[in-house]
C-alpha cells in the first residue's frame, strides 16, 4: 500500500524561542554568517534539513523528537531570501515574530521540496553536505544524475560554528553541569544508602529517581532527559547501550557493579555523565583493577596537552593505552560533542580510533565527552564519562610562534567512587589529577548541598572527594555560606 497512508502525522508541539542570553548570537547574525560562508566557499544557496542545524540557525527549540529539543522543519537560504518550512500552528505570535524578524519567510512544511525544485531551476549554486542530505533533497536540487554535482559538496558551514560554543553557550553549559552535579550527588548518595541497606530497588526505579532529582533541582530550566537513562546492574552493564524496561529490569545488588549513564536537557545546556559504582563494603579485586585502569585511561586523555590542529582520532590512543597495559580495552569510541541545549551527540568532531575523511580538528570552545570503559560479558560493565571543554593552555612553550596548545577542562563535576580506586596502581601525577578534580568538585558543589535534607549527599560528596594528599575536606564553602546566612539573620533581627 501507499506508505504515506500509514505514516504517523507530524508532531504538533509548540516551538519556542531560544533566548539570546543562552544562544549568545542572534539568529539575524547567524543568517548573515551563513551567507558569508556560502559566498566565500563558492556557493549561493543551501537547503537545510538537519533539525539541530535549523534549531541552531534560527535560535528555536522544540520537543518534536524524543530527548532532542528540535522542531520538525526545514530551511533554505539564498543571497536574498531565507525560508522556514514548518507547520505554522506550531508557532505562536511571539515565535512567528522572532522568525520573521530574523529575515525568514514562513512556508508550509510540505512546500520544502517544491520550493527547492523551483530554486534549482535558477542559476543559484548550491552547497550540499552529503553526510546529512537526503536523496529527496539531492533530486529536488537536480543532482540525481550521476554526472550532476553541486557547486560545493563538503561539511555544512554551520557544523563548526555550532560545535564551537560562544561565551554565553559556555556559561550555560557550565551552569547546567553544576545543576546536574547537585542532582546527581543527591541521587547517588540516596542510591548507595538504599542498595547497601538491602532495600528493594530495580533499574527502572533507579532511573526514575535520577530523573526526579534532576527535575527537582532544574525547576523551570529542566526540559527533560537528553537520552533514555542507562541504569545497568551487574551483567546488564556489559551491554553498551542497555536501557531498562519493566520486563528486563534487574534488582540492584550490593554485590554487583552498577553503571549509570544519564543526562538532561536544561534551558541553558545539555549534560551527559557516566559513573560506575559498587554498593557493598569491598568490591572484588578484579573489578577494582579494571575500574582503576579505566580511570587511568580517562585521566591520561583528560589531562592531555596537544597542539591546535590535532584530530580526535589522534588522541584516542591516549585513553586506550593505559587500559592496554592493564590487559583490557573497549569497542566503542572515546568521545562525542555535546550540544548547547541541543542534541546530546553532536559532531562533526569526535574522539575515536576510526579516522573519518574530512575529520575536523578539535578547536577551543568545542565540547567532547571522554568515556573509556571495559565490558566483561555476562558479568559487569565499567564506563567513566565526563563532558569536557577544549580550552587554550596559557603559558610559554618552545614549539614555534604559530603553535597554540590546547587542553581539556571538565564541565562534569561528579566524583569518581573512591572505594573502586586502587591507589597503588596510580602514579603521582594521576593522584594529583584526581585530587585537583575532586577539590574543584567539592568547592563548587558542596555550597549547594546546604539544606537539612542534604546531610547524606554532603557526606557522600566529602567521602568521594577526599584527597590522596593534604587535609580532609571540612564543610568548606558550604560552612562559610551558612555562617554568612546566620550573620545576615542576626543583623536583620538585632
Amino acid at each position: 500500500g501507499d506508505a504515506s497512508s500509514t505514516r504517523p502525522s507530524l508532531p504538533t508541539a509548540q516551538a519556542a524561542e531560544h533566548p539570546i542570553k543562552y544562544a549568545g548570537v542572534s539568529s539575524e547574525d547567524k543568517l548573515a554568517q551563513v551567507r558569508k560562508a556560502l559566498k566565500s566557499g563558492g556557493a549561493d544557496a543551501m537547503a537545510i534539513s538537519s533539525l539541530d542545524e535549523v534549531a541552531w540557525l534560527l535560535n528555536i527549540r522544540g520537543s518534536d523528537v524524543a530527548y532532542c529539543p528540535v522542531v520538525m522543519s526545514h530551511a533554505a537560504v539564498t543571497p536574498t531570501e531565507a525560508f522556514l518550512f514548518v507547520d505554522s500552528a506550531k508557532l505562536d505570535s511571539h515565535v512567528r515574530k522572532h522568525v520573521e524578524a530574523a529575515g525568514y519567510t514562513l512556508k508550509p512544511y510540505a512546500d520544502f521540496i517544491p520550493t527547492l525544485t523551483a530554486l534549482a531551476s535558477t542559476e543559484l549554486k548550491f552547497w550540499v553536505d552529503d553526510s546529512i542530505t537526503s536523496w529527496a533533497v539531492y533530486s529536488a536540487l537536480g543532482f540525481a544524475a550521476a554526472d550532476a554535482k553541486p557547486a560545493v559538496e563538503r561539511l555544512s558551514p554551520m557544523a563548526i560554528p555550532k560545535a564551537i560554543k560562544n561565551e554565553a553557550e559556555t556559561k550555560g553549559l557550565q551552569d547546567a553541569h553544576v545543576r546536574d552535579a547537585v542532582a546527581m550527588a543527591r541521587f547517588f548518595s540516596w542510591l548507595e544508602k538504599t542498595v547497601a541497606a538491602g532495600k528493594d530497588l530495580d533499574e527502572v526505579g533507579a532511573a526514575d529517581e535520577a530523573e526526579l532529582q534532576r527535575k527537582l533541582v532544574g525547576g523551570d530550566k529542566f526540559k527533560g532527559l537528553s537520552f533514555p537513562t542507562i541504569a545497568a546492574s551487574g551483567p546488564h552493564g556489559a551491554i553498551t547501550h542497555y536501557f531498562p524496561n519493566a520486563e528486563m529490569s534487574r534488582k540492584l545488588s550490593p554485590q554487583e557493579l552498577f553503571l549509570c549513564d544519564s543526562g538532561a536537557q536544561y534551558a541553558d545546556g545539555t549534560t551527559d555523565v557516566t559513573r560506575t559504582m559498587y554498593f557493598g563494603k569491598q568490591a572484588p579485586a578484579e573489578m577494582v583493577h579494571s575500574f582503576t585502569y579505566v580511570l587511568k585511561g580517562h585521566i591520561n586523555l583528560a589531562s592531555a596537552v596537544f597542539p591546535r590542529g590535532t584530530l580526535g582520532s589522534q588522541l584516542d590512543i591516549l585513553a586506550r593505552s593505559p587500559l592496554w597495559r592493564g590487559g583490557i580495552d573497549y569497542g566503542h569510541g572515546t568521545g562525542h560533542g555535546v550540544g548547547a541545549y541541543l542534541n546530546v551527540h553532536e559532531g562533526p568532531h569526535s574522539i575515536s580510533f576510526r579516522r573519518r575523511d574530512g575529520e575536523p580538528a578539535l578547536e577551543p570552545g568545542m565540547t567532547t565527552s571522554i568515556e573509556p570503559g571495559y565490558y566483561e560479558q555476562d558479568h559487569y560493565g565499567i564506563r567513566l564519562e565526563n563532558i569536557c571543554l577544549v580550552k587554550p593552555l596559557a603559558g610559554a612553550h618552545k614549539m614555534g610562534n604559530g603553535v597554540e596548545l590546547l587542553k581539556f577542562e571538565p564541565l562534569t563535576l561528579i566524583p569518581f567512587q573512591r572505594k573502586m580506586i586502587d591507589a597503588s596502581l596510580l602514579t603521582h601525577e594521576e593522584k594529583h589529577y584526581i585530587d585537583e578534580y575532586h577539590s574543584r568538585v567539592w568547592d563548587t558543589i558542596s555550597p549547594y548541598l546546604d539544606q537539612p535534607k542534604d546531610s547524606a549527599a554532603l557526606d557522600w560528596l566529602r567521602c568521594n572527594t577526599a584527597p590522596y594528599s593534604g587535609k580532609e575536606h571540612t564543610r568548606g564553602a558550604a560552612k562559610h555560606r551558612k555562617r554568612d546566612l546566620l550573620k545576615q539573620l542576626f543583623f536583620r533581627f538585632w
